[in-house]
């Protein structure tokens, strides 16, 4: 127990918070904790994923055989909205299905994984191409104004 307290800072609480007050401080803290937002997947790779889009009218077969969870059969998860027979849906590998356009626009701009049961959405390894443009995206800290 004795080396556990070893381990503990020596310096007073407030020593963190004193030190998160500059600009430099800040950025270092984000750099060490790394990416915030979560990933997404883009339209490109939502359409190159073979995820079936398929009509609302068919939705209960699916459900039948098996090939869509039953707790997505009546509404879309997402919005709220209950299913029209002409409504495109996309099944995710899940078997969860939700209207294509609710799910695309959640894989794009909230989160790559499914709303019901947060199974990854879409299977977009990276490639060296958006490890690029994702690093030349990166901002630099700039000194402070003396």
């Amino acid at each position: 127990m004795d080396s556990y307290f070893r381990l503990l800072p020596t310096r007073s609480p407030n020593y963190h918070r004193r030190n998160l007050d500059s600009f430099e401080a800040l950025w270092e803290l984000a750099e060490l904790l790394g990416q915030v937002k979560p990933p997404t997947a883009s339209k490109e790779e939502i359409d190159k994923s073979g995820l079936e889009v398929i009509k609302a009218n068919s939705l209960e077969e699916y459900a039948k055989d098996g090939r869509v969870a039953t707790n997505c059969v009546d509404r879309c998860l997402i919005c709220l909205d209950d299913y029209v027979p002409d409504d495109d849906l996309r099944v995710l590998s899940c078997k969860h299905a939700f209207h294509q356009g609710c799910v695309d626009k959640w894989l794009q701009t909230g989160r790559n994984n499914c709303p019901a049961c947060r199974t990854k959405g879409v299977d977009n390894e990276t490639s060296p191409s958006t490890e690029a443009s994702a690093s030349n995206s990166t901002l630099t800290p700039q000194p402070a104004a003396a």
